[in-house]
């Protein structure tokens, strides 16, 4: 395959502490250098985001696409849809509850 120009995803399978350049192989083309779609590809993998689609028992899970919030929903909560919200949870953490926000 012709690799020019393209972001791979590649393994190191050795480097020789005498050598300066390590031993390895490309597992998967993720596609053009400068192509958003593909560099949005790399920041995702070298994060370690998983972008797989969701299973088919998740996604029954769901509400319908058309669903909102009724006012029994938001009794006794402050509704902060209509604001710009981040986490600032840690990478690795098991319970997304931390945010700020700025206005």
């Amino acid at each position: 395959a012709n690799l020019d120009g393209k972001r791979i995803v590649v393994v190191l399978d050795s480097w020789d502490r005498f050598s300066h350049y390590p031993k390895g192989h490309w597992t998967q083309i993720l596609g053009d250098v400068g192509d958003r779609a593909v560099e949005s590809k790399v920041i995702l993998h070298e994060h370690g985001v998983i972008t797989r689609d969701f299973g088919e028992a998740m996604l029954r899970c769901l509400p319908p696409a058309d669903w909102s919030p009724g006012p029994e929903d938001l009794q006794g909560r402050e509704d902060l849809r209509g604001w710009m919200v981040c986490s600032v949870d840690p990478p690795g953490c098991k319970d997304i509850d931390d945010a700020v926000s700025c206005e």
